[in-house]
């Protein structure tokens, strides 16, 4: 890597073999790609998992120059077609080589814009390593004057803590490295005046904090910037271009690929809730539950992470609490319905996600058919942090409690919206509360004077007597209500969400959440 301002002084001549460029079939940042779904890699197959491979530099930009006067750009091309080859050969066949003729912070601006586009799972920029130049020592090669410094070796890996799985993965690599035999350099290190001289993230590892880099820094991703070597070291130099090498680093690399996005062990039915949760159905088997999250009937139109089974969990409070308003619901011939209960983290964050993917819009025309996608933070319809996610708060309407069966979600058929009249949009069988559930719409807020008499009353009803039992009801949405006196009300959780244990001796089949569906 070329140090830039205040790390390394003057822009190098085109390296040699820059012409390789030419031969290669790389990424065209130029070129549409449809973005994935976004979802974190342990959720898909290999061939499903995007994968952003970064040349670092340019051919007119070439970054550092080694011992010998060869540009690292040229390093950097050879590494990543290499590490692109291994990781197509592993089966994640959607790898991408991205190579960009812009320099500067456009060019740099442009690989994060198109990584972020495609929705990448995972970032990695490929890159070679130097030194300052004024701690080079000049000596002669092929009659040329040139520079090396041979007290530095080893490669060095560089994250951003503003996406905290970025050092998972970088701790992933560094091992895997170490395990092929290379150890990491101290060159970038606080008290070493030769390279960035920046904190360390693993002391152990070689892994350092990077905040201003821009490909760490504006990637929406897991992203890791490898130093695969010290060029202007004369012998890493000529070690770094062999094969052997080169192979070194692709299959350490790849391997840190399957072990970040290994899927983990699939919690088992019947796992035992924290310690103040419950299921709702053990509380009150009564209410009815349909948890949008767990299917594909929701506005990111899949399931959504943590979300593994149909169930409402709740702190046991909560849950008592729900169960007094249900009591009293049912003397009226009515019956409370569950969409979403407790949230896992891991959803909200996969909900920013699909914030920040301008062009995922499938489900706009029922969910959010007004409202553009870009404000639902500013409106207030997402949030990075959810008080979901304490397990005291509850999205929910009111069904008659003689409907026999709820309509199922056909994702083939036109999508109604969810601003229409009762009969107009989705039929989820319960009484006129004036928008369906999760409408991203002004027409949502409790108190809106535009939806029908009916729809006023209903909500009324459903507020007074979710405030009559300790709930208090969110503006905004007229399903949202938390529990005033919530047990765990600075505390956010991420189990995720299984099915329960079936009763000891019943021949009972948990329905599974259905699968995403196939890219």
């Amino acid at each position: 890597m070329r140090l830039h301002a205040l790390h390394r002084g003057s822009i190098h001549a085109v390296a040699p073999f820059a012409w390789l460029l030419m031969s290669l079939v790389v990424f065209s940042l130029a070129v549409e790609v449809r973005p994935a779904l976004a979802a974190s890699c342990t959720s898909k197959a290999p061939e499903q998992i995007v994968i952003a491979l970064d040349v670092g530099h340019t051919a007119t930009n070439v970054g550092a120059t080694s011992a010998r006067g060869i540009g690292e750009y040229a390093f950097n091309l050879k590494l990543a077609q290499r590490v692109r080859d291994e990781l197509l050969g592993a089966g994640f066949r959607s790898t991408f080589l991205m190579v960009t003729e812009l320099n500067g912070h456009s060019g740099l601006s442009q690989r994060t814009e198109r990584a972020n586009r495609m929705n990448a799972d995972i970032f990695i920029s490929i890159h070679h390593d130097g030194v300052r130049d004024k701690y080079l020592k000049p000596w002669l090669y092929e009659g040329e004057q040139r520079g090396f410094f041979d007290d530095s070796t080893g490669f060095s890996l560089h994250v951003s803590p503003r996406y905290p799985e970025s050092l998972g993965l970088a701790r992933i690599m560094a091992d895997q490295l170490m395990a092929g035999g290379l150890h990491f350099t101290t060159t970038h290190e606080p008290n070493n005046p030769v390279g960035a001289r920046v904190p360390y993230l693993d002391s152990t590892r070689g892994i350092y904090r990077r905040d201003n880099l821009v490909v760490l820094r504006h990637t929406n991703m897991p992203a890791v910037l490898l130093e695969a070597g010290v060029i202007v070291n004369r012998d890493e130099e000529l070690l770094v271009s062999t094969p052997a090498y080169q192979a070194i680093i692709a299959a350490a690399v790849t391997e840190a690929v399957k072990k970040f996005c290994k899927p983990p062990d699939a919690p088992v039915a019947g796992t035992k809730l924290p310690s103040g949760f419950v299921y709702l159905a053990d509380i009150d088997p009564t209410i009815r539950q349909d948890i949008r999250y767990a299917g594909l009937h929701n506005f990111v139109g899949r399931p959504v992470e943590g979300y593994l089974a149909n169930e409402c969990v709740l702190t046991e409070r909560a849950a008592r609490a729900l169960s007094q308003v249900q009591a009293e619901l049912a003397a009226k011939k009515l019956s409370l319905i569950v969409w979403d209960c407790y949230r896992p983290a891991r959803a909200v964050r996969e909900f920013l996600l699909w914030s920040r993917l301008p062009r995922d819009i499938r489900m706009k025309a029922e969910f959010f058919p007004n409202t553009n996608k870009a404000e639902l933070f500013a409106l207030g319809y997402l949030a990075a942090r959810s008080a979901h996610s304490r397990g005291s708060t509850v999205d929910l309407g009111i069904v008659p409690a003689d409907l026999s069966a709820l309509a199922g979600y056909d994702s083939t058929a036109s999508p109604k919206p969810c601003t229409g009249a009762k009969g107009q949009r989705f039929e989820d069988g319960t009484i006129d509360l004036g928008t369906g559930y999760d409408c991203l719409d002004p027409l949502a807020r409790t108190g809106s004077p535009n939806v029908t008499a009916e729809a006023r009353s209903n909500r009324t009803l459903l507020q007074q007597s979710m405030q009559g039992f300790g709930f208090k009801p969110y503006s905004r949405e007229w399903w949202h209500f938390e529990l005033a006196d919530e047990p765990f009300p600075q505390q956010s959780f991420d189990f995720p969400i299984v099915a329960r244990a079936p009763p000891p001796g019943a021949n009972v089949k948990q329905e599974a959440a259905p699968a995403p569906p196939k890219l």
